[in-house]
C-alpha cells in the first residue's frame, strides 16, 4: 500500500481512537473535539520519519454534509491544523463525524484533493481569502471539507516531540497535561507506536473491543 493508504487503514483511525471526543467550548471557540494539533504533530513526524517533506498549516476549516448545519472554525477564535506532505495540501487524520453529525457518512481521510481517499467529500483548499468566498465555495456543494490556509509551520521534529506545547494548546486551569499524565515522552510514544503500524505491521489497539483507556493504561503503565 502506498503512504497515504496505510495513512487511512492503520493510522488515522488509531489516532482518532486515542484522541477525539465529544465536542466543547474552550478557548474562546469551538473544540470540535478532534485535538488537531496532536493529531498533525504525529502526521508532522511520521512523514519525516518516512523521508518525506513536511510541514504543518495552521487556519480554518467548513464542512458541509446534507444532514447538518455546516460546522466550520470561521467567525470564532478557535482554528484547525494539518499537514502540508511532499507538496500535497491538506493532509488531515483529524477530521471525523463520529460525534458532529453520527448520520453523515464519515470522512475517510483527507489527503490533498484525492478523492478516492476523501469520497463522498469534495475536498477544497483556500489560502488568505475573504470568508465570503470559502462559504459562497461551499454553498455550491452537497458535501464538502474546505480549507483556508493562513500560516505554514516548520520544526524540528524532536524537538517538537520534546517540547510539544510549543504548539499546542495547554489543557483548562487545573487538567493535566498529557505529558504530566503519561510521562514526557508521551508523544514520542505514539508517534513510535503509529510508526510501527505503518513499517512493521503491529496491530492496532482501535481493533480491540476495549477504550482508548485501557491503551494508555498497557502502552504507558
Amino acid at each position: 500500500m502506498s503512504f497515504s493508504e496505510l495513512l487511512k487503514v492503520k493510522v488515522k483511525p488509531e489516532l482518532n481512537h486515542i484522541y477525539t471526543e465529544k465536542p466543547r467550548y474552550v478557548h474562546g471557540g469551538n473544540d470540535v473535539g478532534w485535538f488537531c494539533r496532536e493529531h498533525a504533530i504525529h502526521l508532522f513526524a511520521l512523514a519525516r520519519l518516512a523521508k518525506l517533506a513536511s510541514s504543518i498549516c495552521l487556519g480554518d476549516f467548513i464542512i458541509r454534509t446534507a444532514e447538518v448545519a455546516p460546522i466550520s472554525s470561521i467567525s470564532d477564535d478557535s482554528d484547525h491544523a494539518w499537514c502540508a506532505i511532499d507538496g500535497i495540501t491538506p493532509v488531515d487524520l483529524s477530521i471525523t463525524l463520529k460525534y458532529l453529525s453520527p448520520t453523515s457518512p464519515d470522512v475517510p481521510m483527507v489527503y490533498g484533493s484525492n478523492s478516492s481517499l476523501s469520497s463522498p467529500y469534495t475536498i477544497l483548499h483556500f489560502q488568505n481569502i475573504d470568508d465570503k468566498v470559502i462559504i459562497d465555495a461551499c454553498s455550491k456543494l452537497q458535501r464538502v471539507i474546505a480549507y483556508r490556509q493562513r500560516e505554514v509551520l516548520d520544526f524540528d521534529p524532536v524537538e517538537l516531540l520534546n517540547h510539544p506545547f510549543e504548539f499546542l494548546f495547554p489543557p483548562p486551569p487545573g487538567y493535566p497535561t498529557l505529558t504530566e499524565t503519561f510521562g514526557d515522552d508521551f508523544f514520542f510514544r505514539i508517534t513510535y507506536h503509529c510508526y510501527k503500524l505503518l513499517f512493521e505491521n503491529s496491530k492496532p489497539f482501535f481493533q480491540l473491543s476495549r477504550s482508548s483507556k485501557y491503551f494508555k493504561d498497557y502502552y504507558f503503565s
